[in-house]
């Protein structure tokens, strides 16, 4: 396993650790593509960071959706984002 980890960009060992940071803080037990998400996101300098922000996504919909849709109780991360479509203008 060592062998592949040796493999990962710095930047996709930087998102995994952020992605299951965001997770548990949220009382989730694995890492969703929601966590994944929101770790690309606020990852500096990589360049899915910089496609998201550039195709529109704010951070507030990560904020929104943790709030209306996450369940620390029961450790379900969300399962859909807020509806959100960017236009060519924004």
């Amino acid at each position: 396993m060592s062998d592949i980890l040796e493999k990962f960009t710095p930047h996709l060992k930087s998102v995994l650790t952020r992605a299951l940071s965001i997770a548990l803080e949220g009382g989730n037990d694995r890492i969703s593509p929601f966590h994944l998400l929101q770790a690309l996101f606020n990852e500096r300098g990589a360049m899915a960071a910089v496609m998201l922000k550039e195709v529109g996504l704010k951070e507030e919909i990560f904020k929104s959706a943790t709030k209306t849709s996450s369940t620390p109780k029961t450790g379900k991360a969300p399962t859909t984002l807020p509806e959100y479509t960017p236009t060519l203008s924004e």
